[in-house]
Formats: C-alpha cells, sequence, structure tokens
C-alpha cells in the first residue's frame, strides 16, 4: 500500500490493514422467541450498527450441551437499522430469549479515553481500540457432500483454528437433512447447521425444520463453500 497501516504476524500474515474495516463488538443483546407454534425455535432481534453486521449466536444451551444455531434471515431496515431471524435448538424448550452478539464497523473514537483508533484514506474509521475487535479463533468451510442412507453427515476436521469450549459461531444453514418418519408417513425436511465436536472437529444437527420430506426418505446434503466462524464468548461478556 501507498499510505495506511498493516499489521503482520510472526508467520507474515496479515492481522489488520487500514483498506479493510475491522468488525468491533458492538453489543450482547437478547432475541425474542417470535411465538410462533409452527416455528418454536425461531427467534427474533432488531438493532443498530455500522456496516454490514456479523451475529453470532450460542454454542451451547443452559444445560451445557451444544446447540443447533445459526442465522436465517437478515433485513437491512435502513440508517444502520437491522433485523434477524435466528434459530437456536438446544435440549430443552426453547427459552423465551436467546443472548446474540453483534459485531460491525468502529463507532467514532472519542476524544478522551485510553486506545488508538486508524481511519482510511476518506476519513472513515477502520479501526477503533476503544471498542472490542472480533477474534474469530477458528473457522471452517464446507466442501459438497450429500448422502442418500443417511440424515446427518459424518463430522469434519476443522479448516482453521481452533473452536474453544465456551464458544460462539456465526453462519447460515449450511446443508438440508431428510428424516424419514417410516416407509410409509411422510418425514421432515430440515436445515443443516454446524457445532463443535472437539476442539478441531465440526459435527453437524438439524436446524430449522423447512417441511415434509418423501415418505421412508433418509438424505443429506452439505452445500459447497459455505463459512463457519467460531469465536470465544468470554471475550464479549
Amino acid at each position: 500500500m501507498s499510505f495506511g497501516l498493516e499489521l503482520t504476524n510472526s508467520n507474515n500474515q496479515l492481522m489488520f490493514s487500514s483498506d479493510f474495516a475491522a468488525f468491533h463488538f458492538i453489543s450482547k443483546l437478547n432475541a425474542t422467541n417470535v411465538g410462533d407454534p409452527f416455528k418454536p425455535f425461531n427467534y427474533q432481534i432488531n438493532f443498530s450498527c455500522n456496516g454490514r453486521p456479523l451475529i453470532f449466536t450460542e454454542g451451547l444451551d443452559s444445560s451445557g450441551v451444544a446447540a443447533g444455531s445459526c442465522i436465517l434471515k437478515l433485513t437491512d431496515l435502513g440508517s444502520n437499522n437491522w433485523s434477524a431471524t435466528l434459530i437456536f435448538k438446544g435440549s430443552v424448550a426453547s427459552p423465551a430469549t436467546i443472548p446474540v452478539y453483534i459485531f460491525g464497523f468502529a463507532s467514532t473514537p472519542s476524544n478522551t479515553g485510553y486506545g488508538g483508533f486508524v481511519k482510511s484514506a476518506t476519513g472513515v474509521t477502520m479501526l477503533n481500540l476503544q471498542q472490542r475487535v472480533l477474534k474469530i479463533s477458528g473457522a471452517h468451510q464446507t466442501i459438497f457432500k450429500q448422502s442418500s442412507i443417511a440424515s446427518i453427515p459424518p463430522p469434519d476436521p476443522l479448516f482453521s483454528g481452533t473452536i474453544p469450549e465456551n464458544y460462539i459461531l456465526s453462519c447460515p444453514p449450511i446443508g438440508e437433512s431428510l428424516r424419514s418418519s417410516g416407509p410409509t408417513v411422510f418425514g421432515t425436511y430440515f436445515g443443516l447447521v454446524p457445532y463443535r465436536v472437539a476442539s478441531t472437529t465440526v459435527g453437524y444437527k438439524l436446524g430449522d425444520d423447512y417441511g415434509f420430506s418423501p415418505a421412508g426418505v433418509e438424505a443429506y446434503t452439505v452445500y459447497e463453500n459455505q463459512y463457519v466462524l467460531f469465536a470465544d464468548k468470554t471475550l464479549y461478556q
């Protein structure tokens, strides 16, 4: 670059560039169950942030069991206001609210206090150390795979980094599952979402149910090049 700031690690990998905005922690908020008997695991939240947000959901439920969670829909309401629909399926009945973690572009730095900030050539704040910057601990990139004899894929090795035990994740549904209710009875068609099996292993759980599947069918599909981001929940309490 001809001007600006670049930060690299000991392996000469780029960690930050003032050509690109870093994601900053905006807030931990509660999404509310939509109260739809046909969508009992769906949650809704409205919020404000600079730029297009990244939304992270809880990886574990209140019992410490891996949940099936992801973001289903993000709507731009204008003027930095957003609405999101999420799914959260734990080991117990759906709670009234679930915590979500919102990350967006930096706020304008204040004139007092500690920290530093970096602006782009056009004067936009790209990094503000008065806010907590998003730290990705691990990332997963899916590859296409499918089966017509099972409804859940086997676990996969994590693409990069590690998944902390107390984790949050950001992703859409990354595949689909058809689960049979019997040889002559319609089954159910679900989305697939990832979860932590081990620090470097990703498994798959049932997400939102989309409707009925053909009788007697057990099958799954994992979409290609879907990205899943994992972060340490304890950094954003």
